[in-house]
């Protein structure tokens, strides 16, 4: 008697299995190239058979119902762990997810990519709605940060932003897909941690004067770093920029070698060799004629780049002001000229170009000049729009 109950409840537990696997495939692995690392991920097979013929309510409730599947959580459950080992945020998960299906769905649609980040990304329980526009379908999300530039809808109370953080124009209405599951939790940002991620390298001979001195280093980089960090949303002018640590490539290298030239100088001569380092190590180029419109470059973007412009050799002389030198600074905004320019604060230092900002004494400097000199603007200060601190 006890061995015909347990065969039963054995059975039942075989047959809720199996129902609950009915429409999944085979599972199976795919490489996945995560700037430069090799990663495994598994996934149904089944994926690759989606072709999504009309985006309406009903086709699009049928494809997901066929989706959500135990393979489904699976994929999602070893990409929250590849989050965790390499130390991704959410936004960084995000771009994992985006590298995932860039991989291994390389014949499938957009559209369909789409829709599978929507699916991953929700069964990870992110708050994030699926919309269709001018014929595509779009992925967005409730975000705890607010990127300088984003297409966004409002719905139920909250913002969304769109995930493709390429994307500039909006491309009509947006209709939102109705689904029954529910989720909650906002996608974050950490700038002040480093994903682990280091396959690539790369070095930079750079070169610079001070005062009658040559000076020459060996630059190392993290490329990996530099090509996620080139993926991330753009962000207004501010501290997000300045204060994104560099990796320890270039911390050993380059910023190594900056601390020890600096020993025994006092603030202002750290403040004038900082600056004569900044002017000269990548030369003055137009973000307009490199991409065609305006971008901005994390301080390690910078030193490693061919050409930089204000905004750029601004949150690297931040950056460098702050971790080397112990010097607090300020972005100084010239809207109508459209240029970006810096106050230090340098202890026991004024000329003419000082000003203060919220009871601390600035001295203005010009990251894009040719001539390393404290107290210097190509432009009145009274000219500047905004303060900013960084």
């Amino acid at each position: 008697m006890r061995l015909g109950k347990r065969y039963w409840i054995l059975a039942l537990f075989a047959l809720f299995a199996v129902n609950l696997d009915i429409n999944a495939g085979s599972y199976v692995t795919g490489t996945t190239n995560f700037y430069g690392h090799s990663i495994k991920i598994g996934y149904d097979y089944q994926l690759h058979d989606l072709q999504l013929r009309s985006l309406n309510q009903e086709a699009l409730a049928h494809a997901v119902g066929n989706l959500r599947n135990a393979n489904l959580e699976r994929t999602a459950e070893e990409l929250l762990r590849l989050k965790q080992s390499y130390k991704l945020d959410d936004i960084g998960l995000s771009l994992l997810v985006d590298k995932f299906l860039e991989s291994s769905m390389k014949q499938e649609s957009r559209n369909e990519k789409t829709l599978l980040k929507y699916l991953l990304l929700k069964e990870m329980d992110y708050d994030v709605l699926l919309t269709r526009s001018s014929g595509q379908l779009n992925c967005l999300a409730n975000l705890s940060f607010e990127p300088g530039r984003y297409l966004y809808i409002n719905y139920n109370r909250k913002v969304y932003k769109d995930l493709d953080f390429s994307k500039r124009r909006q491309s009509g209405k947006h209709f939102i897909f109705m689904d029954s599951e529910r989720s909650f939790k906002s996608l974050k940002r950490n700038p002040l941690t480093l994903p682990r991620i280091n396959a690539i390298k790369k070095s930079k001979a750079v070169g610079f004067s001070h005062l009658g001195q040559e000076h020459e280093i060996e630059a190392k980089s993290n490329q990996s770093l530099l090509m996620y960090l080139g993926d991330l949303p753009m962000n207004d002018i501010g501290n997000t920029y300045s204060r994104q640590r560099m990796s320890t490539d270039m911390s050993s290298s380059l910023i190594a070698y900056l601390k020890r030239e600096c020993i025994g100088k006092t603030q202002a001569e750290k403040a004038h060799f900082l600056l004569a380092f900044v002017q000269q190590v990548v030369p003055y180029g137009s973000d307009y004629t490199k991409y065609g419109e305006e971008r901005y470059y994390y301080p390690e973007q910078t030193i490693m780049a061919r050409t930089a412009d204000c905004e750029d050799k601004t949150f690297l002389l931040a950056y460098l002001a702050r971790e080397v030198a112990g010097i607090s600074s300020v972005a100084l905004y010239f809207e109508k000229d459209e240029h970006l320019s810096i106050g230090l604060q340098i202890s026991d230092y004024e000329d003419a170009y000082s000003f203060n900002y919220k009871g601390r004494s600035y001295v203005a400097c010009e990251p894009t000049s040719n001539i390393p000199r404290l107290g210097k603007s190509g432009i009145s200060l009274k000219r500047v729009t905004k303060v900013t601190e960084l």
